[in-house]
């Protein structure tokens, strides 16, 4: 979540947030944005803007060059995360243009998406200052996800993802695609992009004491996506392991 905060004349801030957790940022459209502050309950933060040394202009365009309006586009920091620079978010006018402020002095990626087609993704030179993205069909995806025994795993959440996409890459998280299983336990992904894609269905250990449940893949599958295509996966959950075991003293 984001709360949005307003400086005064002096440029001074006061929010109460309810979050304990989380990085502040300052945006300013004659500046670029500043580098995020950790946040610190009662703490006094100084945020220094970037000069503005350039714009960059993103279009986004069909497999034959035509415009598109109102896709998604966001302007990505990267390889270290969205803890010290902000992503920027647009969406494309008439022309399927957008502007972003001054990112920064680093390399970015810019990403974009539209209903109907496959995202795409390309690298931003550190003095790029136009970029442009080209949205195609891509392929889907359609499968089952079931235990070993043959039960349908009825209304889960499944994810796609790119394989080359590190998950610590803030272009990851905007990159994937999540639909949950029917009745049947079956799913679809339509207009998924072009190469090796993971699908996983991931579960989740409850813990007792109500510290932090961590995430584990339950079934997973690679599948090297074609243009155009369709292809057929099965996700099966693994049988769960049984441990058990003593616990002694090392002197017995």
């Amino acid at each position: 979540c984001a709360l949005p905060i307003s400086t005064d004349a002096d440029g001074s801030f006061t929010a109460r947030v309810e979050l304990t957790h989380g990085r502040v940022f300052a945006r300013h459209a004659d500046h670029g944005p500043s580098l995020g502050s950790r946040l610190d309950d009662g703490g006094s933060l100084r945020l220094a803007l970037r000069p503005q040394r350039r714009t960059v202009t993103v279009a986004v365009v069909d497999a034959h060059g035509a415009a598109i309006a109102d896709a998604y586009v966001a302007l990505v920091p990267r390889g270290q995360g969205t803890a010290l620079t902000p992503v920027q978010h647009a969406r494309t006018d008439r022309l399927g243009q957008c502007h972003f402020n001054e990112p920064g002095a680093d390399a970015a990626s810019v990403l974009a998406s539209a209903p109907g087609s496959a995202p795409a993704v390309r690298e931003l030179p550190p003095a790029a200052t136009a970029a442009q993205l080209v949205l195609g069909a891509g392929c889907r995806v359609v499968g089952e996800a079931r235990t070993a025994a043959g039960t349908a795993l009825v209304a889960q959440e499944v994810f796609a993802t790119l394989a080359d996409q590190r998950s610590n890459e803030p272009t990851a998280p905007l990159l994937s695609r999540r639909v949950r299983t029917d009745r049947d336990g079956r799913f679809q992904f339509d207009a998924l992009p072009i190469g090796a894609v993971q699908v996983r269905l991931y579960g989740r250990s409850d813990r007792e004491d109500g510290g932090v449940v961590m995430p584990f893949v339950l079934a997973g599958v690679d599948v090297a996506t074609a243009a155009g295509g369709t292809h057929e996966v099965a996700l099966v959950a693994r049988t769960p392991a049984t441990l058990s075991g003593r616990l002694v003293d090392e002197q017995d």
